[in-house]
């Protein structure tokens, strides 16, 4: 297991590469009032933890230090993603049309294995929710 220090590093590195803003790249190893997520590292996996205010909404754990950095990532190019979407919405179509797109973008910018992951994601949503215009 890698140090805390070295995740937020790595963080940092892939938020550079698609341009993301500093204040979305800070992970955090502790609850925080607004439930951002935040990470625990035992022994042996890692934990990626959502919680607010006492109560835990979700709870992951991996050994692997590439699906947790994907975890945060994805947190990171959501906010992003719905940024965009915002400043570029298109009234008359279904707004993940632009999200999913942007999505794709930023983690295709990234890793081609998040891709996939992420385009598999997005295939199962729509297969139980599909797009409405």
């Amino acid at each position: 297991m890698i140090t805390f220090s070295n995740i937020q590093d790595l963080i940092y590195e892939y938020g550079a590469k698609i341009s993301a803003p500093n204040n979305l790249l800070r992970i955090f190893d502790s609850p925080q009032p607004d439930g951002a997520p935040y990470i625990k590292i035992t022994d042996d996996s890692y934990l990626y933890i959502v919680e607010e205010r006492g109560y835990e909404f979700e709870r992951r754990q991996t050994g692997d230090l590439d699906v947790l950095c994907y975890w945060l990532m994805k947190n990171i190019i959501s906010n992003i993603s719905m940024r965009y979407e915002l400043e570029h919405r298109i009234e008359s179509q279904d707004f993940r049309r632009i999200l999913f797109s942007k999505q794709l973008q930023l983690f295709g910018s990234l890793n081609p294995k998040w891709l996939k992951v992420r385009e598999t994601e997005i295939n199962e949503t729509l297969r139980n929710s599909p797009y409405v215009s």
